[in-house]
């Protein structure tokens, strides 16, 4: 919007006198009556009534003066707030995370990030894999924090932030450990021959879940199915249910150190065990802000040196004859 002609008017207002009006604005008087004339032409009313000597504004001058001082005073405020959010000063980031993540990594990003920039605004919506893909490209969401790959949905793009191990969990009671000296051990995982999963019931994580594609990858891998008999959202559920014998299940290492009511048996079909890769996610062609782009820096330090988040590699041993 072009302000030179409304300093023009209110210099005129002023000074009631378009030659002193002129010499104030550093103007040729021709060049700012005209500038006035072209405006009263398009605004369709006079500015300034001219049959008094000072001449004065008119009511619709008043107006014009009045409402053009409110647009000034919201122009500044828009400046102001355009060099904070390129400051880092202020700003808003909506932020989508699997439920799953969001009481064990956000804890640990946030805090560090507002720290730092204390005027961004953050909004957290949890889903799961498959919401977050389709809340990034509705452009509902900036960010999705901590998603892994695969990413199924077309348009979205990445950045890997680190990897984690996945483990078989399977009943004590299943015949592969029959008479077998097994001591539980933290970081220790037996490993098992693929075929063992061949056509025995599994408890899966929902279609949704990142945690679901990963076991489709390995199945295959192995290029074995076993049979989907429930599907749950918790994987300390599918943990416990597996371990009462009801099949086997598929969850990160992470859950291995929770107590469960009957001790599974965690296992690996390969040594090192499967990997699956941790990412920050966005809407391909989508322009990072400053605020998301330090977000995604904030999150790979510290995905990269928190020692909560950080997992020693699992050892993988034979089962024992």
């Amino acid at each position: 919007m072009e302000f030179t002609r409304f300093h023009y008017v209110c210099a005129v207002a002023e000074q009631r006198s378009f030659s002193r009006a002129a010499e104030k604005c550093f103007v040729s008087q021709p060049a700012l009556t005209k500038s006035i004339g072209n405006l009263e032409k398009e605004l369709g009313v006079k500015l300034f009534d001219r049959s008094t000597t000072p001449i004065r504004l008119t009511y619709a001058g008043e107006r014009y003066i009045e409402g053009m001082k409110n647009v000034l005073a919201m122009k500044q405020q828009v400046d102001r707030e355009m060099e904070e959010i390129a400051n880092m000063k202020k700003g808003r980031l909506i932020i989508g995370t699997p439920s799953s993540r969001s009481a064990t990594w956000l804890p640990h990003i946030l805090p560090v990030y507002l720290e730092n920039y204390p005027g961004i605004s953050l909004q957290i919506l949890e889903g799961d894999s498959t919401e977050l893909e389709q809340l990034l490209v509705k452009e509902t969401i900036d960010l999705a924090l901590i998603s892994t790959l695969p990413i199924l949905t077309p348009g979205i793009d990445f950045e890997a932030i680190g990897e984690e191990e996945l483990m078989i969990v399977m009943p004590s009671s299943h015949p592969l450990f029959r008479g077998k000296e097994l001591s539980p051990q933290p970081g220790v995982l037996y490993q098992i021959p693929p075929e063992v999963l061949q056509d025995i019931p599994f408890i899966s994580a929902t279609h949704g879940q990142g945690l679901y594609r990963a076991a489709q990858q390995i199945f295959d891998r192995f290029q074995i199915q076993p049979k989907t008999i429930l599907e749950t959202v918790n994987p300390s559920t599918a943990v416990i249910l597996a371990s009462q014998g009801m099949g086997f299940a598929i969850i990160t290492v992470r859950n291995m150190n929770e107590s469960y009511p009957v001790a599974p048996v965690f296992c690996t079909l390969e040594a090192p065990p499967f990997k699956r890769t941790l990412t920050v996610s966005w809407k391909k062609d989508r322009p990072l802000s400053l605020a998301a782009r330090h977000l995604i820096d904030t999150t790979k330090r510290i995905a990269s040196t928190c020692p909560a988040l950080q997992l020693e590699p699992c050892r993988v041993l034979p089962l024992p004859i």
